[in-house]
């Protein structure tokens, strides 16, 4: 069964599930908890009430960084994936529905960039395409997809990959989830947007022809272009008539009409809107995605 997803990161919060729940809400993501006591109130209360839960890495808040799997460095790699081993685990102990990495990462940014857009290189590790050819993007994915497709099987634990930054490289990413299937794959909405808008020659409707049957979930959120750059906003109506903020009411749409069997995970701040507002959100979504289910 389909379902829409509520972010609940750095520890579980019985009330804020209150304060943001839904009717229509039927399962939680969850990130960088304090500790193992977190996670099992938030197994508990999933079980208890009958809600799906995923994992998005780091599960521990105490890990700095994301997992750079895509690392350049064996010796980074090799570590990274000792971290996701041990967090593949404890997802399987849980009883989680996935366990979610960023692929590539650390991200690959294209020497050609719009200035309007780009607001600097993260605080984290990254590249830039001189300097990680495509070759070395296929060797290092190929690897990485086989050492995940091990742990998989081994655990019994669904791996998800959530796409970040490819560069020029998207044909590779592409064909990857078509070589290892079994691997599926997390769109964010405005992480398209920013990729459309900062690296010419970026098409998120092209790309979606491209990957739309690999997708399992999708993180749902949207971006304010201004001065400073507002993200993980909740996606509303008349977002889709200000050109300030992204396209990812019309991304979901779009994918929607291609695969009826994806999640939402709603990755946004639902502080930053009113109640009415946030059921508008999350009433827009689940009627699109039922009108997909009830025209086949």
């Amino acid at each position: 069964m389909r379902r829409l997803q509520m972010g609940m990161w750095h520890l579980f919060s019985e009330d804020q599930w209150n304060q943001y729940k839904s009717d229509k809400i039927t399962g939680l993501e969850i990130s960088q908890y304090q500790d193992i006591s977190e996670l099992e109130k938030a197994s508990l209360f999933c079980n208890n009430n009958s809600l799906k839960f995923g994992i998005h890495t780091p599960v521990f808040g105490n890990d700095k960084t994301l997992p750079e799997v895509t690392s350049l460095d064996k010796e980074v790699y090799q570590k990274a994936i000792l971290s996701v081993e041990e967090q593949v685990k404890v997802s399987a102990d849980y009883g989680a529905d996935y366990l979610l990495l960023h692929y590539p990462f650390p991200p690959i940014y294209s020497t050609l960039v719009d200035r309007c857009y780009w607001d600097g290189a993260p605080d984290h590790a990254y590249y830039y395409s001189e300097n990680y050819g495509e070759d070395h993007f296929k060797y290092i994915s190929e690897r990485l997809f086989e050492d995940l497709s091990v742990l998989q099987d081994k655990y019994q634990q669904k791996i998800v990959l959530e796409y970040d930054f490819f560069a020029e490289y998207k044909d590779v990413f592409s064909r990857m989830f078509e070589k290892y299937p079994q691997l599926q794959l997390v769109i964010d909405t405005q992480r398209m947007e920013h990729n459309k808008r900062t690296f010419p020659g970026f098409d998120p409707y092209k790309w979606l022809d491209q990957i739309y049957q690999y997708v399992y979930l999708v993180h749902y959120s949207n971006v304010r272009f201004g001065e400073k750059h507002q993200r993980h906003l909740p996606v509303l109506p008349f977002h889709e008539t200000d050109t300030n903020y992204g396209d990812s009411l019309s991304y979901l749409s779009y994918l929607s009409k291609k695969n009826d069997l994806f999640h939402v995970t709603f990755e946004h701040n639902p502080s930053v809107v009113s109640p009415e507002e946030l059921e508008v959100c999350y009433e827009t979504v689940q009627e699109l995605l039922t009108k997909r289910k009830q025209a086949k």
